[in-house]
């Protein structure tokens, strides 16, 4: 049978503490594991779809000939401004080039792509890569829908600006970032009574980008199909490959000033990875953070010292005065 341990010697109170916070930290750590996030990263550390066919990585093919979309020329793209938003002789070769990606399959724009291209290729040289199908890969941080308004649709052919949310011959962004002080009405757009004017869709997706090679410059690609569990509408952190046609470096308004970034136009992700057990219907919270290590083990000695401290006073209690000896013993 063990022997009860003897609090009053100062090195058996140390190895109590230093089990009650190896037991501390043991609990702690338990509790953090078996966390469903927790649970969900580890078992996704083995999901082989975690990473996108090498196939994606393949970077630009500079002896390709033909590297414009089949519907650009050279002459309709000399016009576009950079730094600026998308004008309303832009918005035509945008309806163009989008019309007919949504009329091609993935496999034929992949076909049409040159590869992966570098964030600073694109940035710097905007003219040599415009109307070129590029890849992209990165991670999506935000998800946002954007509604074409009626005039601009080939379906409801042309209705009042009066009457329609009128935007400024820019569908690259919503009407709350227009930069434009004077939106356009449709005759401006369509001067020419043109039964190709007009997008063949209702609604695209704006995917705010983080390049793999560039994280800290997002890029922005407008693309008209999504999976249907993408959180639309809030920060997202979804690892993504996709094609699409370079445009120009669009100017948006940003949180303190105006900005620029490279915009695209696609159809829909190559590859995305969300994880085996990310649900459907809900995202997590992005407030809820894990908790770090230092402030498991923090937590746990502060709970040893507890401890060890309530034992010491209570041997304190436990333990009689003894009496006072005499000034002197007299021997007989």
């Amino acid at each position: 049978m063990a022997k009860p341990i003897d609090f009053r010697y100062h090195k058996n109170r140390r190895n109590f503490s230093w089990a009650i916070l190896g037991i501390g930290i043991v609990l702690i750590l338990g509790w953090t594991l078996f966390q469903k996030e927790t649970l969900t990263f580890l078992f996704s550390l083995n999901d082989p779809n975690r990473v996108p066919p090498e196939w994606m990585n393949q970077m630009e093919d500079i002896s390709r000939p033909e590297r414009y979309l089949d519907v650009l020329t050279p002459d309709m793209l000399d016009g576009i401004k950079d730094h600026a938003p998308v004008s309303a002789s832009e918005t035509k070769t945008v309806m163009r080039l989008w019309n007919r990606l949504n009329a091609m399959t993935l496999e034929e724009i992949r076909d049409v792509s040159i590869g992966r291209v570098l964030f600073a290729q694109y940035f710097k040289q905007p003219e040599t890569y415009r109307g070129n199908v590029l890849r992209i890969r990165g991670t999506v941080r935000l998800i946002q829908k954007v509604e074409i308004p009626n005039w601009l649709k080939k379906s409801n052919g042309q209705s009042s600006p009066e009457t329609e949310n009128p935007v400024s011959g820019d569908v690259s962004k919503p009407e709350k970032q227009n930069t434009n002080s004077q939106p356009q009405k449709p005759e401006q757009i369509n001067a020419e009574n043109n039964e190709n004017f007009g997008y063949d869709f209702d609604t695209f997706y704006e995917l705010w980008i983080q390049p793999e090679d560039n994280p800290r410059d997002p890029v922005l690609v407008n693309t008209l199909n999504i999976p249907e569990n993408w959180p639309v509408g809030k920060d997202s952190k979804i690892p993504i490959v996709i094609d699409g046609v370079f445009f120009k470096h669009y100017l948006y308004e940003g949180m303190e000033d105006m900005e620029s970034t490279p915009c695209f136009y696609a159809k829909s992700p190559l590859w995305y990875w969300m994880g085996k057990e990310t649900p459907q219907t809900e995202t997590r919270n992005p407030e809820r953070k894990t908790i770090p290590l230092i402030y498991v083990v923090a937590g746990a000695f502060i709970f040893a010292g507890l401890i060890l401290r309530f034992i010491e006073r209570r041997i304190k209690q436990s333990i009689p005065e003894s009496e006072p000896l005499p000034d002197k013993i007299d021997f007989p």
